[in-house]
């Protein structure tokens, strides 16, 4: 009878446990809003102190209702897992564009051996990585990922306009051009010196821009930062092409590969990577020491 005869106080201990709900979320990164129970105001629930339930029975009922709520609110939120090996290589844009967007995630090394012998699966659709475990989905393809990221979190990132985002389309597959003509002499050459130089005569040498390279050459991705101003490929607004750019830029500058040069022969591009080294989250991303603790690539080569 005492607890049938109390219904606001059972209101108001409901509220207190949704209001909590909602500081565990927001703890988490996620901005949401619990909505207290009808007839409990947020003020009362925040300015007023809260008795213990008046009897016994109460309490497993308040708890039983309350715990229901707040799985519900926690299951809203699915933290994103990325599984992908313990290297930078095609996992690190993915995770900068998590920076980007300051969004936690989980991440978990690649069990090798499920990923080939599940190849073709719901789990490994391509049997490669990396892959995005989130809300019971496998995705993949690490340009996808990106875009997925950062339509969820941060859809800026991907352009304001129609044009803008076909432009960032198109620009996530012309660094990829270039960045797999690296990758190839990483794996199969070594970064090798006669195999550097062939690298960079094709694909990089603003000389050789109009000849035959497959569409990949640092030349075409300069010419959008000439013609939108800089700092960003876009102009003066970041998108998930330029946090990929940078990745490879800094791939193809270290010192067992082309060192300096490409900022030497392009000198926007050393305005570019300031620019977008100095953006909120993804500076502290760049500065950690989890990401200086990573290799480049699988092989220990570039």
């Amino acid at each position: 009878s005492g607890f049938i005869g109390r219904p606001a106080l059972i209101l108001r201990l409901a509220g207190a446990a949704l209001l909590e709900t909602q500081q565990q979320l927001a703890s988490c990164g996620v901005a949401a809003t619990v909505q207290a129970p009808t007839g409990c105001c947020q003020e009362s629930l925040q300015n007023r102190p809260l008795p213990s339930p008046p009897c016994k029975l109460a309490r497993p009922l308040v708890a039983l209702i309350l715990g229901a709520h707040r799985a519900a609110a926690m299951a809203a939120y699915d933290k994103p897992t990325l599984v992908y090996f313990n290297i930078l290589g095609r996992g690190e844009p993915i995770r900068m564009t998590f920076a980007a967007c300051g969004v936690e995630y989980d991440e978990q090394s690649v069990p090798y051996g499920d990923m080939k012998g599940q190849a073709g699966s719901k789990d490994w659709p391509f049997g490669q990585a990396p892959v995005l475990r989130t809300q019971g989905t496998s995705l993949t393809q690490m340009t996808a990922i990106m875009r997925y990221v950062a339509a969820k979190h941060k859809p800026e990132l991907l352009g304001t306009t129609l044009e803008d985002r076909a432009t960032v389309d198109a620009l996530l597959e012309g660094i990829d051009d270039l960045y797999l003509k690296y990758i190839d002499c990483v794996y199969s050459d070594q970064l090798s010196p006669p195999a550097r130089d062939a690298l960079w005569a094709k694909h990089f040498n603003p000389m050789t821009a109009a000849e035959r390279n497959g569409g990949g050459h640092l030349r075409f991705i300069d010419g959008f930062l000439e013609r939108s101003g800089g700092p960003f490929l876009l102009g003066e607004r970041c998108t998930i092409a330029d946090l990929f750019l940078y990745f490879a830029l800094e791939a193809f500058s270290r010192d067992v590969c082309f060192g300096n040069r490409p900022a030497q022969i392009y000198p926007r591009l050393g305005v570019f990577q300031e620019a977008v080294a100095d953006l909120d989250g993804l500076k502290e991303r760049l500065a950690s020491s989890a990401r200086a603790s990573l290799s480049f690539n699988g092989n220990g080569v570039g």
